[in-house]
């Protein structure tokens, strides 16, 4: 199960796994407003703007077969645009979409064919918390719509009834990744969950409150200096002199992290690595993406897999450090040949490997 808040203390951050969302350098600040009534927190606001959105990058090694997509929504404008568009590398899988108020909700198989559309016209209430669920049942195929609690919607479409759904892929939140579609959301969406089975109302209800989340994350926000009254995180990230798990998932963001060190994420969240050589490592000239200290071979390998361009790494044990450190070496490229390795007690290279 995952859970995105998108509140004013959590922001782009999932609170039972911790597949946060990845912001870019113009995603950096956020107007919030107040939520639905048994939400104590408040919430992003989506403005319709090219920026106004969170991409998550999932990459899971399971199929979703039964699911539970289940969001609060408060509509403005013309009520329209993508609130939910999950698109893997094959083309899109799942897309929750209103125009002008009808509500599209469509499903594809991974070879783009029809497993499920639903047409609901005049569908939200304006100037009010709607909650939409939405499920989709394997053996069946049966979607079912609800809203506030009462179904809507309940058939089998006569599509394809067993089809599961890779779960590797973008879940973009608050637009759609189609270039070409130009509507835009504009209002706001909060406590977005996705279950792997059919979720009942009053459990959905319970994980938007933060008591029941396995991850509390802390978020600095400071307010922007535009006069807007938006919040925008805060820059002031401390950043670890020795790289821990920590510093990857719940200490210092992410982001911070990445910006302060002018990297980019590969939205890649696991990895194979293979051991080349042991004693080896790359000659000093070759490119060196880059230099960390960490706390162990562990870090370093997720180091690389969370960079962008990062292909292997080595790893030695810094002997001249006064605690248990290691030095992580990180490379833009994969290296075998006997003349591009020196001897180096210690270390370990690694490639990583699909």
């Amino acid at each position: 199960m995952y859970v995105w808040p998108l509140a004013n203390i959590t922001v782009y951050k999932e609170v039972m796994q911790g597949d946060d969302a990845e912001l870019l350098e113009n995603q950096q600040c956020f107007q919030f407003s107040s939520g639905p009534p048994s939400i104590s927190y408040s919430v992003v606001t989506f403005d319709g703007s090219s920026n106004s959105y969170f991409d998550i990058h999932m990459n899971k090694p399971y199929l979703l077969e039964d699911m539970t997509i289940s969001l609060y929504v408060y509509p403005g404008g013309d009520v329209s645009g993508s609130l939910i568009h999950f698109k893997s590398d094959n083309g899109d899988l799942i897309n929750i979409r209103v125009v002008m108020n009808t509500i599209i909700i469509s499903f594809r198989d991974p070879y783009g064919m029809n497993a499920g559309l639903v047409y609901l016209e005049t569908f939200f209430t304006l100037d009010k918390w709607n909650h939409l669920i939405v499920t989709r049942d394997y053996e069946t195929g049966t979607i079912a719509v609800y809203k506030g609690g009462q179904e809507i919607f309940n058939d089998d479409n006569e599509f394809s009834d067993t089809i599961s759904f890779s779960q590797k892929g973008t879940l973009r939140i608050g637009k759609s990744q189609d270039e070409t579609d130009e509507d835009t959301f504009e209002g706001s969406i909060c406590c977005v969950q996705w279950y792997k089975a059919i979720v009942k109302e009053v459990q959905l209800q319970r994980f938007c409150r933060p008591d029941n989340w396995n991850i509390n994350p802390v978020v600095r926000m400071e307010e922007s200096v535009d006069g807007t009254g938006r919040m925008c995180l805060s820059n002031e990230v401390p950043l670890e002199e020795v790289l821990t798990l920590t510093t990857i998932t719940k200490g210092p963001t992410w982001n911070a992290f990445l910006k302060h060190n002018k990297l980019m994420g590969s939205g890649v969240n696991s990895a194979y690595f293979h051991v080349i050589s042991r004693d080896l490592k790359p000659l000093d000239t070759l490119t060196t993406i880059s230099k960390f200290n960490t706390t162990g071979t562990r870090v370093c390998s997720r180091l690389c897999m969370r960079i962008a361009g990062c292909q292997s790494f080595a790893v030695q044990p810094d002997d001249s450090a006064s605690d248990e450190r290691y030095e992580c070496f990180l490379y833009d490229n994969k290296y075998t040949d006997v003349g591009d390795l020196e001897d180096h007690a210690g270390t370990k290279y690694y490639h990583i490997t699909n």
